[in-house]
């Protein structure tokens, strides 16, 4: 009798573990929401060759985050036909320019280096929260991850200063096991940029409107 019970044991702790094993990873749909608003005389083909610098308050970025974030930018404003900025010119230049290698760098910081690029507008991608907490204990076979992100987007005038586009987004997502948090901000981007007027197409929610 004890015998079966120990073998009982054993089966559904191999069993759970085989659970826990094959959901490890498994996400929920991450949830996403944001706004943006464009300045009403923004254009987007004037905005181009377009910049972009990913910045991250309080080092809350995965080493390796930031460029993983400048790629899905690209990608997605490549898909809008955005002419870019050469990715190595800008990256040259952060680090050459010992000024714009600080984390806090500012809407001025970014109008500089634009200008040092040859850019026509910047875009600067500033990543304001990014956490990723687990629940569970030693003896849980199966360990929960909650993720919680928050980023600004905004794209910025090189010769005037000017704010052309601003956007806020901030997402959560669930998954069983470990994850990726990066994953989710990666998402975000691609979310947020999907609402950036194309060149040729009319601009979107103006930023007097939004800000009421």
């Amino acid at each position: 009798m004890k015998l079966s019970k120990c073998f009982g044991w054993m089966a559904a702790g191999i069993l759970a573990a085989g659970l826990a094993s094959g959901l490890a990873g498994c996400s929920m749909t991450p949830q996403v929401k944001g706004e943006a608003s464009a300045d009403k005389s923004f254009e987007a083909s004037r905005a181009t060759p377009l910049g972009i610098v990913v910045t991250d308050e309080g080092g809350r970025v995965p080493q390796g985050g930031a460029t993983e974030i400048e790629t899905s930018c690209l990608q997605a404003l490549m898909g809008k036909n955005y002419e870019l900025v050469e990715r190595a010119k800008l990256s040259s230049l952060v680090i050459n320019e010992l000024r714009f290698q600080q984390s806090g760098m500012t809407d001025a910081d970014a109008v500089e280096l634009g200008k040092l690029a040859n850019a026509k507008a910047m875009m600067l991608v500033q990543v304001t929260d990014l956490r990723s907490v687990q629940s569970g204990n030693e003896r849980s076979l199966i360990t929960f991850t909650r993720e919680r992100a928050r980023l600004t987007m905004r794209i910025i005038d090189v010769q005037t200063g000017r704010l052309l586009w601003l956007a806020s987004s901030q997402g959560t997502n669930s998954a069983i096991g470990g994850s990726e948090p990066i994953e989710l901000v990666k998402k975000m981007v691609s979310e947020t940029i999907a609402k950036l007027p194309a060149p040729g197409e009319a601009t979107a929610t103006p930023l007097a409107t939004a800000s009421k």
